[in-house]
């Protein structure tokens, strides 16, 4: 009798913090400000030269794997591993984001070719770390992934978490835009425009998923789940060289744990109702 009327009770939908215009808006207006100053002011070159001088006091191994957090896959990963099973609507969000930010950066990339810093100013103005890169400079491709992950879990917070979150993920994104200025690969410019771009795509992500919370009912989040698995297996098998191998494996096994906790967890609320 206990369990039949447990069974026969509807569980509570989840609810969504309500989306916030304001923090949507800023980041994406403020880094449009500054990248528009520094067109104007003809000091972007300037600033490239001085970001760059300033990132050479730390180790090019940490500036590698910075930047590497800003590939699709590795982000995609870290984010369903601190987002599965608990948070859903993070990787949700991501999903609705994905499709206008590729369009956004692939799109304008393709309309307006620029050249990179090592097109512009040569080998000998330039300090690269991995590869050397000469076109497809604008905007960052790298950055605007890492502030549509980061944009996907600051605005899904609550008011209060966000708060005390928002900090440190928008930083460890601005630590990733800057690292494609350490390694010589873009412009302040690209970084900029890059964030503004991403942010503003996980703003949309963030939206839909609130209108449409299909990632957060059981079928969902087991959708998610085996997405994330397929992830962290296609990183286990991707061919890498060090040190971005062991970030790949190291982020995909994190990504295969978080599915199979998302895939199993319906279950366990069944068996336990």
């Amino acid at each position: 009798m206990h369990r039949e009327a447990l069974q026969s009770t509807p569980r509570p939908a989840v609810s969504s913090p309500p989306f916030n215009r304001r923090w949507s808006l800023a980041l994406p207006l403020l880094a449009l400000a500054l990248a528009l100053g520094l067109t104007l002011t003809d000091c972007n070159i300037a600033t490239f030269r001085a970001l760059q001088s300033v990132s050479m006091e730390w180790p090019n191994l940490v500036w590698h794997v910075i930047t590497w957090l800003g590939d699709t896959q590795l982000c995609l990963a870290l984010l369903a591993t601190a987002a599965l099973p608990r948070h859903p609507r993070w990787l949700m969000a991501m999903v609705w984001a994905a499709l206008p930010a590729t369009l956004f950066v692939h799109g304008i990339k393709a309309s307006l070719p620029t050249a990179r810093p090592l097109g512009v100013l040569g080998s000998d103005g330039v300090h690269v770390i991995g590869a050397a890169l000469y076109h497809g400079s604008f905007p960052s491709g790298h950055t605007a992934t890492a502030f549509v992950v980061a944009g996907c879990v600051v605005l899904s917070l609550a008011p209060a978490q966000r708060a005390r979150w928002a900090l440190p993920v928008i930083a460890l994104a601005t630590l990733v835009g800057l690292s494609r200025i350490a390694v010589g690969a873009h412009w302040p410019v690209d970084v900029l425009v890059g964030a503004a771009g991403g942010w503003a795509c996980a703003a949309l992500g963030v939206w839909t998923a609130g209108r449409w919370p299909v990632g957060q009912t059981g079928r969902g989040l087991r959708v998610l789940g085996v997405l994330a698995i397929a992830l962290g297996v296609s990183l286990w098998l991707r061919p890498l060289a060090e040190p971005e191998a062991w970030l790949a494996r190291l982020l995909g096994t994190g990504a295969v744990i978080a599915g199979a906790l998302a895939w199993h967890r319906p279950r366990l609320r069944e068996v336990q109702a």
